[in-house]
């Protein structure tokens, strides 16, 4: 099953495409400060998406991600300035590239409890993984990833980048990436420095 497929099912497509963004990290950790205020609104019909700023969208603007690459586990940590409510249809998806290989994180609130994160390759199928586990706290607006390093492969290093994106009451589909100061293509999601262990 492929990423777009995986992501249709939820309102919105995302296949990945490699887009580097030059910045650093230390061994181990990367920090990144998003810019504020730079949530997207989009519609589409049919091939044709249509991107309009919303800088008051308050809700999954992302504003800080801190990335860890430790010997078991890799772990991605993604801020926003309000977390979307929890009756909002929404994604968090998270992009994985290494040396070896490209995966994908997704969960989804379709609305209710967040679902089980979902791991898969880029080239399509979902990979069994036992310890991957989500993290969604309102209170201090964040949400974390943390998948064993053994199901990615036990790569040298890793970069990765997020994005989120929700939609309520027929409203516009809002989004934001981690890496990326707005959005002009939802196939595509920018990702950080290489962070090794």
């Amino acid at each position: 099953m492929s990423f777009s497929t995986l992501l249709r099912g939820a309102a919105v497509g995302v296949t990945l495409t490699a887009l580097l963004v030059p910045s650093t990290a230390h061994a181990g950790k990367s920090v990144h400060r998003d810019a504020v205020g730079d949530v997207v609104s989009l519609t589409a019909e049919a091939d044709n998406e249509q991107f309009t700023p919303a800088p008051k969208a308050k809700r999954g603007d992302i504003t800080r991600s801190v990335a860890r690459h430790r010997a078991k586990r890799v772990t991605f940590k993604v801020r926003m300035r309000e977390m979307p409510r929890r009756l909002h249809l929404t994604n968090f998806h998270t992009r994985v590239v290494t040396d070896k290989r490209e995966y994908g994180i997704d969960v989804y609130n379709l609305p209710g409890p967040a679902s089980e994160p979902m791991l898969a390759v880029r080239d399509g199928g979902v990979v069994e993984c036992k310890g991957l586990t989500y993290e969604r706290n309102h209170k201090l607006r964040f949400v974390r990833l943390s998948v064993p390093r053994a199901c990615i492969g036990g790569p040298r290093w890793v970069r990765l980048g997020a994005s989120v994106f929700h939609l309520a009451d027929g409203r516009p589909l809002f989004l934001d990436e981690s890496h990326r100061d707005g959005i002009d293509d939802s196939h595509s999601i920018a990702v950080g420095p290489k962070v090794r262990r």
